[in-house]
């Protein structure tokens, strides 16, 4: 196997990264191509909303990070990009970018959302939908019905293999250890672009809390904007 070697750069700021411990898997201690995807996704929503300037003081850092980078590594630059994207970037804005972020990696992950659609479709009203959909998921995930509103709760400890988050950035997070609240947004506009699909008509998205933020789970109320 060859020598894995980190890239210097992720390491210039306060933000430092710790290393993986020596017997931890090169294949599960480092990125995918997916999770560099994510990092390119926020690259692209970063410079569409906030210019370029900023955008590239957030993204300090990004062009190092590769499918061989350690997840230790990659969630320090998380964590430092979220810090950098409050500092330049007022709350509303840095929130739309993360969404947008969201809205990208829901659309590359297409057939989950289609094949809700497919089984919305099928089923008799939205209430006997959402509950076959949870029974699918066989744990982690639940669905309910409010009124108008659809509760999305996500729990990533109760999955056959727990996690502190399903999100490939979030891999090098060790326990005790949180994300600003921010990063979460991202979450929201995954999930406010699957809903979207799957019901074939506009949703909004209110993050109430989330896993890697101090939650004990990621909690998403999904309200239907039915004219």
């Amino acid at each position: 196997m060859p020598r894995h070697r980190e890239p210097s750069g992720l390491y210039g700021s306060r933000c430092a990264a710790a290393r993986v411990s020596a017997g931890t898997s090169w294949y599960t201690a480092c990125m995918s191509k997916s999770d560099v995807l994510q990092i390119r996704n926020l690259c692209r929503a970063a410079q569409e909303i906030l210019g370029s300037a900023a955008s590239s003081k957030v993204m300090s850092g990004s062009r190092e990070i590769t499918a061989g980078t350690r997840k230790t590594a990659v969630t320090a630059w998380v964590r430092c990009a979220l810090q950098r994207l409050g500092a330049v970037a007022p709350k509303a804005k840095a929130r739309s970018v993360m969404r947008s972020c969201g809205h990208a990696c829901a659309a590359q992950h297409a057939a989950m959302a289609l094949g809700m659609r497919r089984r919305f479709q099928r089923s008799t009203d939205l209430d006997s939908f959402l509950a076959e959909e949870t029974r699918r998921c066989g744990g982690g995930l639940r669905y309910a019905r409010r009124g108008d509103v659809i509760e999305h709760v996500y729990e990533p400890r109760a999955f056959r293999h727990p996690m502190r988050c399903y999100c490939g950035l979030t891999k090098g997070l060790k326990e005790g250890e949180r994300l600003p609240a921010a990063f979460c947004e991202c979450s929201a506009g995954f999930v406010e672009h699957t809903w979207t699909v799957v019901l074939s008509e506009p949703v909004r998205v209110k993050l109430l809390e989330s896993a890697v933020t101090g939650g004990e789970a990621c909690r998403f109320e999904v309200l239907r904007r039915r004219s």
